[in-house]
């Protein structure tokens, strides 16, 4: 579906849930290969509206799954550019 199509759909608003529940399959199923993919898809659901609130509530277990998620990112990105990484890492309150 692509990130920019992400962003169209959830513009209004990603609902409580959702984020995590992206967040959660993407942890589970995340491939070195899709590095560039999945951090176009997080860049463009950030820009969606309410972002920041939906992201203050995600659960404990919701979290984890993000911040595994952004290990796996850390683990695959060989000689990528980092600051793509930094920059969503602050958008989305993870801290490793």
């Amino acid at each position: 579906m692509g990130g920019e199509r992400l962003e169209n759909v959830f513009k209004p608003e990603i609902g409580f849930g959702l984020l995590g529940d992206f967040g959660h399959c993407l942890c589970c199923e995340y491939k070195d290969a899709d590095f560039e993919t999945v951090t176009d898809m997080l860049e463009h659901l950030s820009k969606t509206n309410r972002f920041t609130l939906t992201v203050q509530f995600l659960s404990s277990k919701e979290k984890e799954d993000m911040n595994n998620l952004f290990v796996k990112f850390k683990q695959s990105l060989g000689d990528r550019d980092g600051a793509v990484l930094e920059s969503l890492q602050k958008t989305y309150d993870v801290k490793l």
